[in-house]
């Protein structure tokens, strides 16, 4: 049943390859969360690095993470299925786990114990033995990351449009969010014990293991998923219209552009194929000089454009727009750190007004606002289908 479908393609039935999907999901959560809580402790009390750089080192790994993370989803995007793509990287995660273990296990590899608190005795890590770690953390991150963009809109791809798999494919983000607690729970609980109480090598050396087994059950079910043909990725788009716009940087810009207007293309003669009023050095690259391909002429976007841009008689411009975000994370951080913060310092005592688990909440629950303001939104736009909204229903 291995169905290779163009995003217009309708196939039947749900596909059955979600059972070894879930099963690599949870796995790389029982392993991926305990890691991310408990590097932190390796670092410290293993490698005896210093409590600030073992916090620096993990907050680079995270960013390492999702930064890998577009690079698998633009691969998986453009030139590799979904599945191809976990199946190539995915392996990259059970060898930098596998490294870690390794060295765990090996004192040749770690510097000597010691008592952590007495720091005059504790030799940090250095040379090789640092150069390994760093690798096996990264290359972790590398696989990691491109798994992590994939498996997602791998299970999406699995749900044809009809009402029926629309239902199915909502309540599979719900088990897919469940997938990700569950494992959660259960690597913080049987990972984190492993590492503290029978030694850091057993516990990487099962974390490999367990990336292994998730890989091989996700490559049972390689058959019966519906893979997505790349069709491109956005990135790859908005590249096209900046080279296509500086190859034709020249060229003059006809006055009025008609939208769709189609034009035969003989000597001297420029095909314009869509409509814009802002981004003017943007739009030479909607200019036809008579060649074919996405390399030679683009069409502008429309998302804005689709919207009513006047407030009164004055036009804004989409991409102008973006000052509004701009413009208030500006002034609140100024806000917030001249004033919000020393009002909080005086009432609770804690340096930075508040405690970091606050901040943390504050931030979920901004999220959570964030998302109840995007239903609005999407809803205002199904409801004004007909007719233009205006664009500032975007500036939420």
């Amino acid at each position: 049943m291995d169905e290779t479908f163009s995003p217009v393609a309708k196939p039947a039935t749900v596909s059955t390859g979600l059972p070894s999907h879930a099963v690599l999901t949870v796995i790389t959560n029982i392993v991926n969360i305990p890691i991310l809580l408990n590097l932190v402790t390796y670092l410290h009390g293993t490698m005896h690095m210093g409590v600030s750089s073992s916090a620096t080192t993990v907050t680079n790994f995270v960013g390492a993470t999702c930064g890998f993370a577009l690079i698998g989803a633009f691969l998986s995007d453009s030139y590799l299925t979904r599945s191809t793509t976990i199946l190539l990287f995915g392996p990259l995660e059970f060898l930098g786990y596998g490294l870690l273990a390794l060295q765990a296990y090996l004192p040749s590899l770690h510097p000597p114990s010691c008592n952590i608190k007495e720091l005059t005795n504790c030799k940090e890590i250095h040379g090789w033995n640092a150069i390994l770690l760093y690798l096996a953390l990264y290359i972790i991150a590398f696989g990691e990351g491109c798994v992590r963009a994939c498996l997602p809109s791998l299970g999406a791809d699995q749900f044809d449009h009809d009402p029926t798999e629309s239902h199915q494919q909502s309540s599979f983000f719900n088990w897919f969010t469940f997938g990700i607690s569950f494992g959660g729970l259960v690597g913080l609980i049987l990972i984190v014990w492993l590492q503290n109480y029978k030694g850091w090598g057993i516990g990487l050396g099962l974390c490999a293991i367990l990336i292994l087994l998730g890989l091989l059950v996700f490559a049972a079910g390689l058959p019966f998923y519906r893979n997505q043909v790349p069709g491109g990725s956005p990135l790859t788009r908005i590249l096209q219209v900046l080279v296509v716009a500086f190859r034709n940087r020249r060229l003059e810009l006809p006055e009025k552009l008609e939208e769709a207007q189609e034009i035969s293309t003989g000597s001297g003669t420029i095909e314009v194929l869509s409509q814009t009023n802002n981004l003017k050095f943007l739009d030479k690259a909607c200019i036809n000089r008579g060649k074919d391909g996405a390399w030679s002429h683009c069409s502008a976007a429309k998302q804005g454009g689709l919207t009513n841009t006047r407030l009164g008689k004055i036009h804004i411009s989409p991409a102008t727009l973006f000052i509004i975000p701009i413009a208030f994370q500006t002034v609140m951080l100024a806000i917030y750190d001249r004033f919000v913060v020393p009002f909080l310092r005086k009432r609770t005592g804690y340096a930075g007004g508040v405690t970091h688990l606050q901040r943390i909440n504050l931030g979920f629950v901004s999220m959570i606002l964030a998302s109840v303001i995007a239903a609005v939104v999407e809803r205002k736009r199904k409801e004004a289908a007909a007719a233009q909204m205006s664009l500032f229903w975007l500036a939420p």
